[in-house]
């Protein structure tokens, strides 16, 4: 009776009805905007329209930079009133349309579809190293509501523009099990409440009756409240009589005042992967099965190895499925979830979009070629894991649509590009629609071809003119050396200039435009980011160096796009440095001689005077999230950041006039901000983003909080200030620099691979009020270790504790180690340290000085596994005792030998439980355990030489891992 109830309860027999009642349908496109179509655009809009409307599936839209092809798109989803979908090749061009849709149709329903990780570490093996990568990503909160959103509305809502990113077409939960996972409520119906409770927690809502927050729902005494998956910043409450929903009220979470009632709602699932129990039960029984049949053919094969990984793996996930509903990496049997056959394509979002919806591909040429390698890259890792045992066969087809899916699927397109692709233009038998006419008259900047044997020199001198003028510059490189090379070079010379390449991330990319644009710098250097998307009203100059190194950077397409960037400004101009035309220049020359000709014609016909474009120096930071400084709306076109910074004063003390100080405090911070970067440029331009951050806020702020609120607590004293440690971005490292930073301490944190993990620990520690500096550098390079130290020494303005944590840990023995990985180990996990050791005496001189050093236990207890790492710890310890003799009194020098803490890429979380469990505490070692026994040595002035272990015992153990069968 009860699942019956259920089933009425989840919507599950109106699954079959093809014809789904949308609670907010009919609702037609309306744009709001105080632009009229002009130039190009009311023949572009008419023809692509009837088109449309004559049922023609392809087109492609040639649309120069700066003619208006985001309003173009927008008038013709008005005109058909057909749903659409924007497809971008990035987050950060996905957000501008995103930005600039939401303020065309604030009546109808714009979403934000993209990956909802900030950061992804897929599954991998590399079986030529032994090398298992698990997966690891964090996933953004606010993304992953607007996704469930933007699904939502194609269910409900007829008037829907979804903005997404390529990731669109890897697999997401089908359409029918998220419609069928459904709660419609009706006001004065019956239900039962207690059931009601357990059908949100089989729609994966928490339960939380103390913390209100997305995803969760709450008994207030006759009422239920809960938080739907795709609402921000309002709730649902349902008041009952008894089981009679008498109220469906929309309210604040925070405040708890109503905003709406409703007679109907429907709750959707808080996950798109949710699947019912019928479903699930099939599953499990098709896995099982082709477990059973892929461990036969490892065992005829005589892979014993994968076939006991596979075995332990599968096991413990469907123990996990059976138990909760889910497990670690459930995506992989999506295949048995969604009830498809091998091969099939997977459920993604194009399942969700209606038959007349349109889609239009920003940046074609970009983002076709995109949904091209999408798949052959996936393909490639999958098969992998399958082969070694890793995962099941059926893994591969958790992947993304391959390009001909994706083609069969879409609906009726519009390509859009300045430079359309190969592939598109095929598609419309070489026919476009050209919209290269600006509605502000604009025309394409000339350009001019210069000797490059003077590039340099020249680009330098036609620079300095340009800048006289108030306008930026960009240059354009071929490879990241040569862009910061010439970044320097221009520094020495009197010019405020930064770099941008593919190691700058988004984010910082964004605010170097902004910094750019505002003046704060003059020129920006690059390889191919200063191509699509990138708006610079203010660019003078384009200066394009080694134009005739004929590839992918100096193709036709590559010399058009970059050519447009200085498109937007009347004075525009462009110089390509070249000792010989290739056909790829001839090519963009004609065409950009083709625009220029229709444009001046069109301009003298019509009577219209060129201006420049006028674009609010906040647009480019318009994005998804909310920001927390103010956005200042005007123009600096021409202008210097003198001027701006003038405006910004006067801005700031009118807001303290009329009592608006929190106003008043961001234009404060604003402007301390751009002052800052400007002499912080000036003086190195090549310091990253985040340092200059740290340079902003002036020392000394107040610790104390609002009148009525706890001050801030005080950091503890600790004998060491400046600490540097080694590896500190992940792991043990990174347990070390939290622990710390809850001291009155500056912290160097080395990393080398690990940029993303480095980045987010500093803006953790930086947020509880501790001073952390980032340096990258490869410990196996003497040179660079070097630097290391030095930059340590620089940055906190002196040393007095090292930290030598970071090491690799790869399986060998003495049969089957390789000089190239033996060399490995001892050169990071002892070289390494011995020359930090060294620099750090240098810089100690006669102050005093601690050194812990990151041994392991297994100096005690030597077993002939791990060789190579052995050996280098062996000789770590012996370091550690002669360098305490060696730098006494001055230098205290000591050893922590750590035993099974955190689980390592070889370790299944099993094998990792049986690891600690052989050991006579019965428990791993806490990684707080290792920081305690660290701040002891830092601590203690009478310790030296000394080795600890914190082990559980593991060192005193009979059985060594090997013997209980203990994956290491």
């Amino acid at each position: 009776m009860q699942n019956t109830y259920q089933e009425k309860i989840l919507d599950i027999e109106n699954t079959n009805n093809p014809i789904r009642k949308k609670l907010e349908g009919g609702i037609k496109f309306k744009i709001k905007s105080n632009f009229q179509p002009a130039g190009d655009q009311p023949q572009a809009i008419k023809y692509l329209t009837q088109n449309l409307k004559n049922k023609k599936n392809e087109q492609v839209l040639l649309g120069v930079t700066g003619s208006g092809k985001t309003f173009t798109m927008a008038k013709v989803i008005e005109a058909t009133n057909r749903p659409a979908l924007i497809l971008a090749p990035n987050k950060t061009l996905a957000a501008q349309l995103y930005g600039e849709f939401k303020s065309f149709f604030p009546g109808n329903a714009v979403e934000y579809f993209v990956s909802y990780y900030d950061y992804y570490t897929p599954e991998a093996y590399v079986p030529r190293s032994d090398t298992y990568i698990e997966k690891e990503a964090s996933i953004n909160e606010q993304i992953d509501r607007m996704r469930h959103s933007a699904t939502r509305s194609l269910l409900e809502r007829d008037d829907v523009i979804i903005v997404a990113s390529v990731s669109c077409i890897y697999g997401l939960g089908s359409v029918e099990a998220y419609s069928k996972m459904t709660i419609t409520l009706k006001r004065n119906n019956e239900y039962e409440r207690d059931q009601l409770i357990r059908t949100f927690v089989t729609l994966q809502y928490k339960r939380n009756d103390q913390n209100f927050f997305r995803g969760t729902f709450r008994v207030r005494g006759e009422n239920l409240e809960i938080f739907p998956s795709h609402l921000e910043d309002r709730a649902w409450r349902l008041s009952f009589n008894f089981n009679k929903l008498e109220k469906i009220e929309e309210f604040d979470p925070l405040t708890g005042k109503k905003i709406n009632d409703y007679s109907i709602i429907k709750i959707y699932a808080n996950s798109h992967y949710i699947t019912p129990k019928p479903t699930m039960e099939q599953a499990i029984k098709q896995i099982k099965s082709e477990l059973a049949e892929t461990l036969k053919k490892h065992r005829e094969n005589n892979k014993l190895l994968e076939e006991q990984r596979l075995r332990e793996r599968t096991k413990f996930d469907l123990e996990m499925i059976e138990a909760t509903g889910t497990c670690a990496g459930i995506e992989n049997y999506s295949r048995f979830l969604s009830g498809r056959k091998a091969g099939e394509p997977p459920p993604t979002l194009f399942e969700y979009f209606p038959d007349n919806t349109i889609v239009f591909v920003d940046e074609s040429h970009v983002t076709v070629p995109q949904l091209n390698g999408m798949y052959k890259g996936d393909r490639t890792r999958k098969s992998t894991l399958a082969e070694y045992g890793f995962r099941l066969p059926s893994c591969m087809d958790n992947r993304p649509l391959k390009f001909e899916e994706w083609d069969m699927m879409r609906t009726q397109t519009v390509f859009v590009s300045a430079t359309p692709g190969p592939w598109e233009l095929q598609q419309t038998g070489n026919k476009y629609i050209d919209q290269i006419i600006r509605p502000t008259g604009l025309i394409d900047p000339p350009v001019e071809i210069k000797a490059a044997k003077t590039q340099v020199d020249d680009l330098m001198h036609e620079a300095a003119q340009v800048i006289e003028k108030g306008y930026r510059v960009l240059a354009t490189t071929l490879t990241k050396k040569m862009a910061e090379d010439l970044t320097e070079y221009l520094h020495e010379n009197g010019l405020k200039v930064r770099y941008m390449h593919s190691d700058i991330d988004t984010l910082e990319r964004i605010e170097i435009i902004r910094d750019l644009r505002l003046g704060v710098f003059d020129i920006l250097v690059g390889i191919n980011l200063l191509r699509e998307g990138l708006d610079i009203p203010e660019c003078g100059l384009v200066g394009i160096l080694d134009a005739d190194k004929e590839g992918f950077l100096r193709s036709e397409t590559s010399l058009i796009q970059t050519i447009g960037r200085a498109a937007r400004n009347i004075d525009g101009k462009v110089i390509l440095y070249a000792d010989k035309i290739t056909k790829s220049i001839d090519k963009a020359i004609k065409e950009t001689d083709r625009r220029r000709t229709k444009q001046l014609e069109y301009n003298t016909k019509n009577n219209i005077t060129a201006e420049s474009i006028k674009k609010e120096i906040g647009d480019i930071l318009e994005s998804v999230y909310e920001k927390d400084y103010t956005n200042f709306k005007e123009s600096n076109i021409g202008g210097n950041l003198k001027k701006h910074l003038k405006g910004l004063n006067k801005k700031m003390k009118d807001s303290a006039a009329n009592l608006e100080f929190e106003e008043a405090a961001k234009i404060r911070d604003e402007i301390r901000k751009l002052e800052a970067n400007e002499l912080e440029i000036t003086l190195n331009p090549k310091i990253s983003q985040y340092n200059l951050k740290s340079k902003v806020y002036p020392k000394g702020r107040s610790t104390l909080g609002m009148p009525g609120t706890k001050t801030k607590k005080q950091k503890k004293k600790m004998e060491a200030k400046k600490i540097i440690i080694t590896g500190g971005a992940t792991r043990i490292g990174a347990a070390i620099a939290k622990s710390l930073a809850n001291y009155d301490v500056q912290i160097t944190i080395h990393y080398n691979r690990s940029f993303k993990a480095a980045k987010k620990l500093k803006i953790e520690l930086e947020d509880s009020g501790s001073k952390v500096f980032l340096i990258k550098g490869d410990l196996s390079n003497s040179a660079e270790v070097k630097k290391i130290i030095s930059f340590a020494n620089k940055s906190m303005k002196g040393l007095d504790c090292l930290i030598n944590n970071a090491s690799i840990f790869e399986k060998d023995n003495l049969v089957s180690f390789n000089e190239k990985l033996f060399s490995n180990h001892i050169n990071i996990n002892l070289l390494a340290p011995a020359m930090l050791t060294k620099y750090f005496k240098k810089f100690i001189k006669m102050k005093k000085g601690i050194i812990v050093n990151i041994i392991d236990q297994r100096i005690f207890k030597l077993t002939p596994f791990f060789f190579s790492y052995t050996l280098s710890k062996t000789g770590l310890a012996t370091l550690t005792k002669t360098s305490a003799m060696s730098l006494a009194p001055n230098i205290r020098v000591n050893a922590v030998a750590p035993g099974p803490t955190i689980k390592n890429k070889r370790q299944s979380d099993k094998h990792f439980k049986k690891q600690w469990n052989s050991l006579i505490l019965k428990n791993k070692v806490d990684p707080k355990n290792i920081c305690e026994t660290i701040k002891y040595f830092i601590n203690n002035d009478n310790v030296t030489g000394q080795i600890i272990s914190v082990d559980s015992g593991q060192s005193l153990a009979w059985k060594t891992p090997d013997i209980v069968n203990a994956k290491e």
